[in-house]
């Protein structure tokens, strides 16, 4: 029996042994990696590709191209607001553990769009209005201060809880 060269690797592919019928996935497979392949290519090859193919099939594989980009951008957003990956954005709580305090839902979904990508849409999530509130402290630099209304000493000429009498009493006076 003739031992195997080892310089000379064996083969490991099912789809191309005699013995073995070709299998659909593996296929499929290939299939998707060397689309990839395809439109991982250089700006410069890309180009030329559009400049040199007539331009009816031009347009009609440019339509695809942006067919495919709207489907893969759907499918992303679809993933980003997946309610098993939400958490607070202050506090970090999951959603999983608001829902067992007994919360219904999230206080506040803020929607926004992403820097990069407009056409990508982002959602962060507040379990109560105190989280709320630090958000925006920290983003901002809002300090809530409750306000006291105008007071009689701040300004008396203008005070507008004074009667009109008082009023043109103060007003003599000034």
């Amino acid at each position: 029996m003739a031992k195997p060269n080892p310089t000379v690797p064996e083969s490991t592919d099912e789809t191309t042994t005699p013995e073995s019928p070709a299998k659909p996935l593996k296929q499929q497979s290939r299939a998707i990696q060397a689309r990839w392949a395809a439109e991982h290519a250089t700006e410069e090859s890309l180009r030329e590709h559009f400049q040199t193919i007539p331009l009816d099939r031009g347009l009609a594989l440019l339509g695809q191209m942006r067919h495919n980009c709207e489907l893969a951008g759907q499918i992303l957003n679809g993933r980003i607001n997946v309610p098993e990956d939400q958490r607070c954005e202050t506090c970090k709580k999951t959603y999983d553990s608001l829902v067992k305090s007994g919360m219904r839902d999230w206080f506040l979904n803020q929607p926004y769009y992403d820097k990069e990508d407009r056409s990508i849409i982002r959602v962060r999530h507040f379990c109560s209005s105190a989280c709320i509130s630090h958000y925006n402290n920290r983003t901002q630099g809002i300090r809530g201060v409750a306000d006291r209304g105008m007071v009689p000493s701040d300004n008396p000429k203008l005070h507008p809880r004074q009667t009109h009498p008082a009023q043109t009493e103060l007003a003599k006076k000034g």
